[in-house]
C-alpha cells in the first residue's frame, strides 16, 4: 500500500480534522513521551542512527547549537539523512525536523521517502534487520526537490540528546497530523510561515530559470 493510501485510511478513522489531530497528539504523548501506552512500547535507540529512519528525542544543546532560524526544538522528530563527525570529534546527526515542517510538506516528504524506500522498509519489518536507506546529499536533493525540506533540515549534536526512540513505521502516517511541539524561541506558525516563504521563493526562482 502506498503512503498516500495509508494516510487516507488513517484519516478516515476520525470524524473531523480536529479529532484526528487531537487523538494523534494523545497517541504520541502516551506512546513516545510518557511511555504510558500499555499496548505499545517504542523501539529504544540501539546506539546507531540509520538513514531513512525517524527518531524522536529530548534535545538540550549548548547555547547557539542546534538552532534553525533562531529557535531550538526541544522535542524534534527527525528523518535521518546522515551522521558525521566534526573536526572537534563531535557526532552530528543530519536530517529534516518534521516538527519544524508544515503539515502539508510533511506529507510530501514522508510520501516520497516511504514510497522510495518501501522495499527496504517492508524487508526491515519482516526480518527485523536494520538496513539503511541511501539518503546522502545528492540522492535526497533529487528525491525531495520542491518540498522545501532544506528549510527544516539541520544538524543535531548527538551528545545533547536523551530519551531517543525510533518512530515505528506504522506511525509515519500519523506524523502529518501531529501538533505537539516543544519549541524555544519561536512559534509553529512563525516557523511554518518562514518555511513556506523560502519554498515560494525557490519555486519562483526555478520558474524564472525555465
Amino acid at each position: 500500500m502506498s503512503f498516500s493510501d495509508k494516510l487516507k485510511a488513517y484519516k478516515g478513522e476520525f470524524i473531523s480534522q480536529s479529532d484526528v489531530v487531537s487523538k494523534t497528539d494523545q497517541y504520541f504523548i502516551n506512546s513516545y513521551i510518557k511511555l504510558s501506552n500499555k499496548d505499545f512500547r517504542p523501539e529504544k535507540f540501539n546506539g546507531q542512527f540509520l538513514p531513512g529512519k525517524i527518531y524522536i528525542f529530548r534535545y538540550n544543546p549548548k547555547p547557539k547549537q542546534g538552532k534553525v532560524e533562531g529557535f531550538v526544538n526541544r522535542l524534534p522528530i527527525v528523518l535521518v539523512f546522515d551522521l558525521k563527525r566534526t573536526k572537534t570529534l563531535d557526532n552530528i546527526l543530519y536530517g529534516t525536523d518534521l516538527i519544524a515542517t508544515p503539515p502539508d510538506e510533511r506529507v510530501k516528504i514522508l510520501e516520497r521517502v516511504y514510497d522510495f524506500s518501501e522495499e527496504v522498509i517492508e524487508s526491515n519489518k519482516k526480518s527485523g534487520n536494520q538496513t539503511p536507506v541511501n539518503l546522502k546529499s545528492d540522492n535526497v536533493k533529487a528525491l525531495l526537490n520542491g518540498t522545501g525540506y532544506l528549510g527544516s533540515s539541520t544538524g543535531f549534536d548527538v551528545s545533547a540528546m536523551s530519551d531517543v526512540y525510533v518512530i515505528d513505521y506504522e506511525d509515519w502516517k500519523k506524523i502529518p497530523y501531529l501538533s505537539v511541539a516543544l519549541l524555544q524561541g519561536s512559534s509553529p506558525v512563525e516557523i511554518y510561515n518562514s518555511y513556506r516563504s523560502k519554498l515560494k521563493g525557490n519555486n519562483d526562482l526555478e520558474s524564472k530559470k525555465k
